[in-house]
């Protein structure tokens, strides 16, 4: 009997712990969203401050996104130039790119098309 109420005792000393670390937390923040879709799901400019249209889906809505100095251009996890991620992703039907943006200006922040798989 003893050895049940210590183990009651600590559960639920273990509970209103977490529970007091849990209401110490501040509350989360979405900053970042990102569109998954195939390389033929977007349409990129020419440069670097142009605008990439992209749909997520043949049903979705296409979507309008900017890209400044600071949007970073990934192949297989490796940083290349935005020409060489368009072409890349022209031949790239059925692979996966995905687009990451700032929810508050819909600015790029980072672009990665994978084109063979791990």
């Amino acid at each position: 009997m003893n050895s049940i109420w210590k183990q009651t005792v600590v559960a639920l000393a273990l509970a209103i712990g977490a529970c007091v670390a849990q209401a110490q937390l501040p509350p989360a923040t979405v900053m970042e969203a990102s569109i998954e879709t195939n390389g033929n799901g977007a349409r990129f400019p020419a440069s670097s401050n142009g605008t990439v249209v992209v749909q997520g889906c043949p049903q979705c809505l296409e979507q309008s996104l900017q890209l400044d100095a600071h949007s970073r251009f990934f192949i297989n996890g490796q940083e290349t130039t935005l020409a060489k991620l368009t072409s890349a992703a022209l031949g790239a039907t059925n692979k996966p790119l995905t687009i990451h943006f700032r929810l508050r200006d819909k600015v790029v922040t980072r672009v990665d098309l994978t084109v063979f798989a791990s």
